[in-house]
C-alpha cells in the first residue's frame, strides 16, 4: 500500500511541477520567447530567407525543389499581419547563397542551373526592399550551387564553394562589392565541402569550422590559407548542421576598445561621440569610440566595425547617405546631418 501512496504522491508531484513550469514559462514568453504556429501555410517552399530592416523577411524559393518547375518564385512575410506575397523571379535561385549587403539590400548569388545532377548558376541579383524588386547584377566566373557568401568587414562578400556549371566542386574564392562587381577568382588550395560553415573573426580573417572536422582560416587581404588550424573534438562530420559565431567576452571586447582607442582617438579633427541614430532601423547605438569628424560630419572610424554586422551597416550608411544619421556628441547636442 505503501508504494502506492508513495508512487501517487511522485506523479501528484510531477505533474505539479511540469503545471508550474508550464506557467512559468507562459508567464515568461517576453523573456524566453514563445513558439506560434501559423494558421496558414507557406504558399512556397521556404528555402533561404532574410531578415530586412523593414521588420519583414524576404523568402526566396526559385523552383522549389520541383525538378520541371520553371515558374520560380519569391515572396516577402510580414511577421505583423502573417500575410505572404509571392511574386515571379527570371532565373531558379533554388539553393543560392544569401546575405544582406551593408545598405541592407539581400544580395542572392548563384542557384540551380539544372537538376539531377545538380549545375550552378553563375547568375547573381539584389533585391532591394525600397521598390520590392529583384535587379540582375554582374555575374559569377564559375557557376555556384549550395555556396556560402560571407559579408566581410570592409563590406565585400565572399563567395565560396558550391556546384559550378559542369556540376563539380568549385574551390575558386570571389569577391562581391557593389558598385564594382566581382573580382576574379583565385582558386583555394583545397576542395570544400557545399554550404561551408564561415565566419568572420573580430579580426577580419574569415573562420572555416565544418561540416568536416577539420577547420581553416582565411585571410582575405592575401587570399591566403591555413588548413588544418584546429580539429573538433567531435571528430566526425556534421552535414546539414550549422556554426555560430559567438558574442566577444568583456574582455576581448576591451581589449579591442583600448586598442583603437590608443590609435585613432587622440587625432586632432575627430572627436569622439557616444550615440547615433539610424532613420532605416530607427534606432539608436551606443558606443564609447565612434570617431566623427566635425569638418565633413562623418564618422571616420568605428570600433565596432569587425564585430557586429549590424553596426557595420549603420556605419556604411554613415559615410555614404547625406541625410543619415543625426549624430550626436558625447555633449549632447545635437549635429545636423550634412
Amino acid at each position: 500500500m505503501r508504494y502506492f501512496v508513495a508512487r501517487a504522491r511522485q506523479s501528484v508531484g510531477m505533474f505539479l511541477l511540469c503545471l508550474f513550469a508550464a506557467v512559468f514559462a507562459a508567464a515568461q514568453a517576453n523573456v524566453v520567447g514563445q513558439w506560434t504556429t501559423l494558421p496558414t501555410s507557406m504558399p512556397i517552399n521556404p528555402v533561404h530567407v532574410a531578415m530586412l530592416h523593414t521588420g519583414k523577411v524576404l523568402v526566396v524559393s526559385g523552383s522549389g525543389n520541383v525538378a520541371g518547375n520553371t515558374n520560380f518564385q519569391a515572396g516577402i512575410f510580414d511577421p505583423a499581419t502573417g500575410v505572404m506575397t509571392t511574386q515571379p523571379v527570371s532565373w531558379d535561385m533554388f539553393c543560392n547563397g544569401m546575405v544582406v549587403l551593408p545598405d541592407g539590400r539581400p544580395l542572392i548569388v548563384g542557384g540551380t542551373l539544372q537538376y539531377d545532377p545538380f549545375h550552378g548558376e553563375t547568375r547573381v541579383a539584389v533585391y532591394d526592399p525600397a521598390t520590392n524588386s529583384f535587379t540582375n547584377v554582374q555575374s559569377m566566373a564559375v557557376g555556384r550551387w549550395y555556396p556560402t557568401t560571407t559579408m566581410l568587414g570592409d563590406g565585400r562578400v565572399m563567395a565560396f564553394s558550391g556546384l559550378d556549371v559542369n556540376g563539380g566542386t568549385t574551390p575558386a574564392v570571389e569577391f562581391f562589392a557593389a558598385g564594382t562587381g566581382w573580382s576574379s577568382p583565385v582558386n583555394a588550395p583545397w576542395t570544400p565541402p557545399l554550404y561551408p560553415r564561415m565566419n568572420l573573426l573580430t579580426n577580419g580573417k574569415v573562420f572555416y569550422s565544418g561540416p568536416g572536422a577539420n577547420s581553416a582560416l582565411f585571410e582575405p587581404s592575401t587570399q591566403t590559407w591555413t588548413l588544418n588550424f584546429a580539429k573538433t573534438k567531435y571528430g566526425g562530420s556534421r552535414g546539414y548542421g550549422t556554426s555560430v559565431l559567438l558574442p566577444l567576452t568583456p574582455a576581448l571586447q576591451s581589449a579591442i576598445n583600448q586598442s583603437y582607442l590608443h590609435l585613432h582617438c587622440s587625432l586632432p579633427h575627430l572627436q569622439r561621440i557616444s550615440k547615433a541614430h539610424c532613420y532605416t532601423c530607427d534606432q539608436d547605438f551606443i558606443s564609447q569610440c565612434d570617431l566623427y569628424d566635425a569638418s565633413s560630419k562623418s564618422v571616420a572610424f568605428s570600433v565596432f566595425y569587425y564585430t557586429s554586422s549590424h553596426r557595420q551597416r549603420i556605419n556604411y550608411l554613415m559615410r555614404t547617405c547625406p541625410r543619415l544619421p543625426v549624430l550626436l556628441p558625447s555633449t549632447n547636442s545635437s549635429v545636423p546631418a550634412s
